[in-house]
């Protein structure tokens, strides 16, 4: 069972029961994400390339996605081109994507938050930006990453401590390959 959560920046995050994790920091789920993925990894990186290849390791929310894009469009970075390859083995279901969709950021521009959320595994979020889902264990969904395409990793996944699956040497050898 999944529950809503009010972290301190008064945005929202998920408590997954069947891990017993939070999807994101409770001090706040968007200053954690702007922080760690947007300043300090793509915007940090923007400025030295023209096409960047992002590899995000569990996408839950589809936070992480929703705030590169806006970068983007905000920064006037809409001239690169984006390839965003996201890993989810266990996508939201549609009430939680719903009930997402009230929240901020995501209130601030709901289509852009339904596309990233749609079934399809590929979807051109625009000229520039390409989201390409990939439904499967981490294992398998690397086999269908390119080898030296990756240009920036959002490491998203729970703790070791919840899913230490996710933290085996094997998986980031993996990633450092692509």
């Amino acid at each position: 069972m999944i529950k809503f959560v009010l972290t301190k920046d008064s945005t929202v995050t998920l408590y997954d029961e069947r891990y017993h994790a939070y999807f994101h920091s409770l001090y706040g789920a968007l200053s954690e994400s702007e922080h760690v993925y947007i300043k300090n990894g793509f915007l940090f990186l923007s400025d030295r390339l023209k096409e960047i290849n992002i590899l995000e390791v569990v996408m839950g929310t589809g936070l992480n996605c929703f705030l590169t894009h806006r970068e983007m469009k905000k920064n006037a970075l809409h001239k690169k081109q984006l390839t965003y390859f996201a890993i989810e083995k266990h996508p939201l279901e549609k009430l939680f994507i719903e009930e997402l969709s009230h929240c901020v950021p995501f209130n601030e521009h709901t289509d852009l938050f339904f596309q990233i959320h749609k079934k399809e595994k590929l979807i051109c979020l625009d000229d520039h930006f390409i989201l390409n889902k990939i439904m499967k264990d981490i294992r398998q969904a690397l086999y269908q990453i390119e080898s030296n395409s990756i240009d920036l990793v959002y490491y998203d996944a729970f703790a070791p401590s919840t899913q230490p699956e996710m933290w085996q040497e094997e998986i980031f050898k993996q990633i450092y390959m692509k």
